[in-house]
């Protein structure tokens, strides 16, 4: 037996199909984010990068202070010690020491008047 149907239901109503753009605009939409996404996880790689380099720059330049002030001290160091030695030379060849010790330790005596010596030039 035939039965008859309603129009709609046997010629059904035009479909709707998204023009170009709003199927682009809907297709673009995630590849946007995963845009965003990637610049922002490029960004935050060179910020990372940008930040272990200013550490390391800090690091030796820390490192770097450490070790002049290491020589600093060392240079001070010897100037005390040369100081030092200036006045022990000073005093080791004072003319009253010299003195005392060829008289006393080497047995030297001033010479005598019949013991010198007079050299004349032409």
């Amino acid at each position: 037996m035939l039965v008859a149907r309603e129009r709609s239901a046997y010629y059904p109503a035009r479909v709707r199909v998204p023009d170009y753009k709003q199927r682009k605009q809907k297709d673009t939409v995630p590849q946007k984010h995963l845009q965003i996404k990637a610049k922002a996880i490029v960004l935050l790689v060179l910020v990372f990068m940008v930040m272990v380099l200013l550490i390391a720059q800090y690091c030796r330049f820390v490192a770097l202070k450490l070790e002049i002030d290491q020589v600093e001290g060392q240079i001070a160091r010897l100037q005390e010690e040369k100081s030092r030695l200036e006045v022990e030379v000073k005093k080791l060849s004072s003319l009253e020491r010299i003195e005392l010790i060829a008289l006393e330790e080497l047995g030297l005596q001033y010479p005598d008047e019949e013991q010198w010596l007079v050299i004349t030039s032409r």
